[in-house]
């Protein structure tokens, strides 16, 4: 039984990884861009300049290795292109890092993607875009979006449920918009979590 739990919450886990690339999928402006700068991991501490933030590791979590990253975001997009939404050649793709509790199945993941195509949308439209392409993928607002400083920036806040597999699962994205691209940050907490996602966001600390 311990195994076909732990299978189910892998899966999830792809599924909700798609869910995260299809809502992206929002037009920027293609010039004066920047490429977003890494973070780096020093013991159980990511920092990154780049966001103006750090996050240290809750008890139990461990951080993903690039391969182990890869190889998440890979099954991810394969899953995309078997269901024939493939993500569009013009999507560029930077995947910042990711931590996850291997015991509940929670995890955390930070990435930027930019795209051509029309100028940066304005606040109100860019939640209208986010809104409808959650709700295209069957992803509920369980509030009203708003926004939350992480760091040295304000991020877009959309609190979401997701039914799945039998499971609700609850996730929190944050998004903000910077030199052309979308910077995310993503959490997914499973039901049986001891923890909810504010007492993941807590772990995360302005750079002085």
């Amino acid at each position: 039984m311990k195994k076909i739990k732990g299978n189910k919450i892998r899966t999830t886990k792809f599924i909700v990884a798609t869910l995260l690339v299809v809502a992206l999928l929002v037009v920027l402006t293609a010039c004066g861009t920047t490429t977003p700068t890494r973070g780096q991991w020093e013991g159980d501490v990511f920092t990154s300049e780049y966001l103006g933030f750090s996050f240290e590791l809750p008890e139990r979590w461990i951080a993903a290795t690039d391969a182990e990253i890869a190889g998440f975001m890979g099954v991810a997009e394969t899953l995309r292109s078997d269901a024939g939404a493939a993500i569009p050649e013009d999507v560029e793709l930077h995947y910042d890092m990711m931590a996850s509790n291997p015991f509940s199945g929670d995890y955390v993941l930070i990435m930027f993607e930019r795209h051509g195509g029309l100028r940066a949308p304005t606040r109100a439209s860019f939640i209208e875009m986010m809104t409808e392409s959650l709700a295209e993928e069957g992803v509920r607002l369980i509030d009203v979006p708003g926004t939350t400083r992480i760091g040295n920036d304000d991020w877009y806040s959309f609190e979401t449920e997701l039914d799945i597999m039998g499971m609700t699962i609850s996730g929190q994205q944050f998004f903000s918009i910077s030199g052309g691209y979308i910077r995310v940050i993503m959490f997914i907490v499973m039901p049986d979590s001891p923890v909810s996602v504010g007492d993941i966001i807590a772990n995360f600390n302005p750079l002085p």
